[in-house]
């Protein structure tokens, strides 16, 4: 497992998912930010989700 290549892979994931969202010019403002956070969410309890043992739990629980 090289934990460089997964971290940057996430970030890159985020990165892009925000810059996406923000790109949206069919959204108003408060929409784009609504949408940005929800991507970010669920990225977020998908990198939580691949932690081994109890601290997965608890970022799922959080």
């Amino acid at each position: 497992m090289d934990l460089n290549r997964y971290a940057f892979m996430f970030w890159s994931a985020v990165h892009g998912a925000v810059c996406l969202g923000f790109q949206n010019r069919a959204l108003d403002e408060a929409a784009k930010w609504d949408a940005t956070r929800e991507v970010i969410d669920t990225l977020m309890e998908m990198i939580a989700a691949t932690v081994p043992g109890e601290a997965s739990q608890q970022l799922l629980r959080d």
